[in-house]
């Protein structure tokens, strides 16, 4: 397993593609922070940090990155029919598959932290306290984690449509624009519901349920460590990381098991 995950991650220095993760990761510090000095935040490091891996880069960045990687990764073996000698080797389909998946975590984790650190470069420059750096660090590593796993079902999507490589980089890149826009949608019901008369907020609505309002509620309380006070009113949008984290293993439990069957069935 360790050859074959070094083996993945050794193709991807002959191509272009970990240059522009890491310059993709440095767009959104600048307008977050051109925002939060027109009011759009509180200004600190903290706040920023949540507008850009929970609200801009991470529903919408994030899928697309671990998306077009998953598609680059396992269309590669097909566009330059190196899996027949793959299976000469032999190499089993199912540690080629948690190989591939594995690269694909590391770099939506890596975007993440990137991101953060250009943040804290950039508050640094303001004059901005750079804290709780270790929370928000860490809020950043897992929101990659997350985000990654959001990413497997388009990736099984391509896998099984098995088109080529525009149409699933198309795909791809609709899938973020969807998360992205169930955040927003979500933040709107949300919003809309903490500025009612009832006591407590309501969470009958199915928007608040998908996977970027899940992150979105998650990401405020676990960055804060206990210094964010929330309103009473407020407190049912946030969640703890367990019940997140438990998702997301499940997904990937059934996306790579199906994505191992398909392989399977190319093979035979």
């Amino acid at each position: 397993m360790r050859r074959l995950l070094w083996c993945e991650l050794y193709k991807l220095r002959r191509t272009p593609f970990v240059v522009l993760v890491a310059l993709a990761a440095c767009l959104f510090p600048v307008p977050a922070t051109l925002l939060s000095m027109q009011g759009g935040t509180d200004g600190s490091f903290q706040s920023l940090s949540f507008l850009l891996l929970a609200m801009l880069a991470g529903p919408l960045l994030l899928p697309v990155v671990g998306g077009c990687l998953g598609v680059l990764l396992f269309q590669r073996e097909r566009d330059w029919e190196t899996l027949k000698n793959l299976y000469t080797v032999p190499v089993r389909w199912s540690g080629l598959v948690a190989a591939k998946l594995c690269v694909v975590y590391l770099s939506c984790i890596l975007f993440s932290v990137i991101s953060l650190l250009a943040v804290a470069a950039t508050t640094t420059l303001t004059g901005t306290p750079v804290t709780p750096f270790g929370s928000c660090l860490a809020a950043a590593a897992l929101t990659g984690f997350f985000y990654a796993s959001i990413t497997l079902p388009v990736i099984l999507l391509v896998l099984w449509l098995d088109r080529g490589p525009l149409v699933s980089v198309l795909l791809c890149v609709l899938w973020g624009v969807a998360q992205s826009i169930q955040m927003f949608g979500g933040l709107y019901v949300m919003s809309a519901s903490a500025a009612g008369s009832a006591e407590t907020v309501s969470l009958s609505s199915p928007i608040l349920w998908t996977f970027p309002v899940l992150v979105f509620r998650w990401f405020p309380g676990f960055a804060a460590t206990g210094q964010l006070v929330l309103p009473q009113k407020e407190a049912p949008f946030y969640l703890d990381t367990l019940p997140l984290l438990a998702l997301c293993l499940l997904l990937m439990a059934v996306c790579g098991a199906l994505m191992v069957r398909f392989g399977r069935r190319q093979e035979v």
